[in-house]
């Protein structure tokens, strides 16, 4: 089976939840982009503070080596937990599994394709005094059993990941946000391409105001 037959398959699995009305309802998508980085998410509300989280996250190129390119698409799922912790902050966090699948060209030889397991925990903290804006940080770790090869060109998997970030509700169903996202491993951690900006539509509003 092909990575493209394993991505489409796993794209219609995880990607399943919204494909009912009902699901629509305490329910937000969010398409993000930093450079070279397309991330789509999306969120449902199972219980009071828990919630069914899935992404697909395409990077065009990786490599921080001059003689070597890679890129890779990941999908998974998760569950998260929030926990409000005082009146203007909550704490959260949650687990993602899913797939990474990576092509690599090292030295002018290709690489095998490969798609891996992707494990995913994630820790973060949210504080906001007014209703439109919220600021954001967080703390992950991709965990991806790479080939020592690939694994020595890239700095974004098995290593510890920061971003920060704020989020201005434009109203009930529009929320953007611009952030910044660092590994521990990078070496250059100050760079416009760890700019991320984000578009977010919560969708319980939009069909409240369809129906």
């Amino acid at each position: 089976m092909s990575i493209k037959s394993v991505l489409s398959a796993a794209s219609l699995v995880f990607l399943s939840p919204l494909a009912a009305a009902e699901s629509f309802y305490h329910s937000n998508i969010e398409l993000s982009y930093a450079e070279d980085t397309w991330t789509l998410n999306t969120e449902n509300e199972m219980l009071e503070d828990v919630h069914f989280k899935t992404f697909i996250d395409k990077k065009s190129d990786i490599s921080e080596v001059s003689d070597a390119s890679a890129k890779s698409t990941d999908i998974a799922v998760g569950l998260s937990k929030t926990f409000r912790v005082h009146e203007y902050a909550e704490i959260y966090g949650s687990v993602n599994l899913g797939i990474s699948a990576l092509v690599a060209r090292i030295e002018g030889q290709d690489k095998d394709k490969t798609i891996a397991i992707l494990t995913s925990p994630v820790l973060g903290v949210t504080y906001s005094t007014s209703p439109e804006y919220e600021i954001d940080f967080n703390v992950s770790y991709d965990l991806v059993n790479l080939d020592h090869e690939v694994d020595a060109i890239q700095s974004i998997y098995n290593a510890t990941k920061f971003k920060v970030g704020v989020k201005y509700h434009v109203n009930s169903a529009v929320t953007i946000s611009a952030g910044y996202h660092w590994t521990a491993a990078e070496e250059d951690k100050l760079n416009l391409s760890n700019v991320v900006l984000s578009f977010r539509l919560n969708l319980e509003p939009v069909v409240m105001f369809m129906m």
